[in-house]
């Protein structure tokens, strides 16, 4: 209750004895900082011996979430979370959602506050070129949680796509390298350029075309914007894009695994959803099928990682399967700085040996060996343990 009351306080001396002090408590409200302060003081000598705020403060807090078409605008919308969204709340401050979407902006009041977010994370600011840009706009009650909610109504369905799609990258890469630089940095993405039928990596920027001219919105593919990602992560690692089609091949292969689905850009053409513009699982050879154009040559190395993959998931767990061959690509790329075909597939052998010894094989090996013969790689000999048998020559006398 409010008032005085004359009471008797336990004091430590130390950590096992207590001396016990007659106490007045009297409370004190104040306005800045804001605050109802119980004080208790020494009846004897008036001495303040503790003081604290009753008054118990109620930060901003909530959670996100977004209506995102997975993997594609083929599959419609579904309501999912929004992770690392920037949140501003006026007066009180700017805080990044989780990963898994949920918001905390400390505050020490009791006031509503205006509260706006746009596509903004530390990892992708989402730019629509074509108009206003998306925004949530809305009041949070301290201790009452706020969704911060992503619709049609506030923000574009590519805006949408795209900014998860890229969270997503971010998120994938911090399973298998999580102190890998690329993916803990800004991308800026460009959505709905007045043109059509493409996107586009250039300069550490993401670029995606609106719908037209038969194709779909090419932000609207969650494939797609893998893909154009991974031009960035290949440019980092390379310099460049390499050679023999490796920078268009090792984007398909992202998407690929990120997906789950051989096609890239499934749905590319306006509602043509049982195909898109490639596929990693085809029978290309190398290097007889290579023409020159770097998007069909790089058919050929994502149909290795593809057929590797599958040959994985037919003997082990998914989720192990999965992993292998994730690391195997990715550590590949790093450790290597391949700018071939043959080298790249090398180069996965290499990653998953575990003695240091090709010659021995890999715990692997059949799988990868699988892929790489569909496609006409060489797979590392086998060396050790075996044993040539053959007719031996009969004596014979040496010519001095």
């Amino acid at each position: 209750g409010s008032g005085s009351a004359l009471l008797v306080l336990p004091m430590p001396i130390d950590e096992t004895t207590l001396d016990y002090r007659l106490v007045w408590r009297v409370r004190v409200w104040t306005d800045e900082p804001l605050g109802q302060w119980a004080t208790y003081v020494d009846a004897h000598t008036g001495e303040i011996l503790w003081r604290f705020n009753e008054v118990c403060f109620l930060d901003y807090s909530g959670s996100t979430s977004g209506r995102v078409q997975r993997p594609t605008y083929c599959e419609g919308q579904q309501t999912e979370t929004m992770p690392y969204l920037r949140i501003s709340v006026a007066g009180a401050g700017t805080a990044y959602a989780d990963a898994a979407g949920n918001w905390t902006v400390p505050y020490s009041g009791s006031d509503p506050g205006q509260v706006t977010a746009d596509l903004y994370s530390p990892f992708v600011d989402v730019y629509n070129t074509n108009g206003l840009q998306g925004t949530f706009t809305g009041t949070a009650t301290p201790g009452t949680p706020l969704e911060v909610a992503f619709t049609d109504l506030n923000s574009q369905r590519d805006e949408k796509d795209v900014y998860r799609s890229v969270n997503d990258v971010h998120d994938f890469y911090q399973d298998i390298d999580p102190a890998y630089v690329y993916i803990n940095q800004m991308m800026p993405a460009n959505v709905s350029i007045a043109s059509s039928c493409n996107a586009y990596y250039v300069g550490h920027t993401i670029n995606f075309y609106a719908a037209g001219g038969a194709c779909a919105n090419t932000g609207e593919i969650m494939g797609v914007v893998h893909h154009e990602f991974c031009h960035g992560i290949t440019e980092e690692i390379l310099g460049g894009q390499g050679t023999q089609g490796i920078g268009e091949g090792n984007s398909d292969i992202l998407s690929n695994l990120m997906t789950g689905e051989s096609i890239i850009g499934r749905g590319f053409y306006a509602n043509v959803c049982s195909s898109g513009i490639r596929n990693s699982e085809n029978t290309l050879q190398y290097p007889t099928d290579m023409n020159g154009q770097i998007h069909h040559d790089g058919q050929i190395i994502a149909g290795f990682h593809w057929d590797a993959w599958q040959e994985l998931q037919a003997t082990l767990p998914p989720a192990e399967a999965e992993n292998i061959a994730i690391n195997t690509w990715h550590w590949g790329r790093v450790h290597s700085h391949l700018t071939t075909q043959p080298d790249q597939v090398l180069a996965t052998f290499v990653e998953d040996d575990d003695d240091g010894n090709l010659d021995n094989g890999t715990p692997h090996y059949d799988a990868f060996c699988v892929g790489a013969s569909n496609h006409s790689y060489n797979c590392p000999p086998i060396l050790t343990g075996v044993f040539i048998t053959h007719e031996p020559l009969g004596s014979r006398t040496i010519p001095g």
